[in-house]
C-alpha cells in the first residue's frame, strides 16, 4: 500500500514480471511468416524501440495476431465435398 504523502508514481502492475521480447527474426519464426512480411507490416505490429534496435513483447505480438482473426465462412466445403462424394 502506498503512503498518502509519497509522492512516487504507480508504475502498471506487471503479472508478468519478465515479459519475453523477441526480435523481427522470432516474431517472423512465431507467426510461421518470412521476415519480409514482418517487416511489411512493421507499422501496425506492437513495437518497443531503443534507439535504433525495434523489439517485440511476445504477449503484444499474440494479441495482435488474435485481434486480426477472422470467422470462417458459414459454407462449409468438407460438406459439400462429402455429399458430392455420397451421390456418386
Amino acid at each position: 500500500m502506498q503512503d498518502a504523502n509519497d509522492q512516487t508514481p504507480q508504475l502498471r502492475e506487471n503479472t508478468n514480471q519478465n515479459p519475453e521480447l523477441l526480435t523481427r527474426d522470432e516474431v517472423s519464426r512465431l507467426l510461421h511468416v518470412s521476415i519480409s512480411y514482418v517487416d511489411s507490416h512493421m507499422p501496425d505490429l506492437p513495437k518497443l524501440k531503443l534507439g535504433r534496435k525495434v523489439l517485440f513483447l511476445k504477449d503484444d505480438v499474440l494479441d495482435w495476431l488474435y485481434s486480426h482473426k477472422q470467422e470462417g465462412d458459414k459454407k462449409c466445403k468438407s460438406k459439400t465435398i462429402i455429399s458430392r462424394r455420397q451421390n456418386s
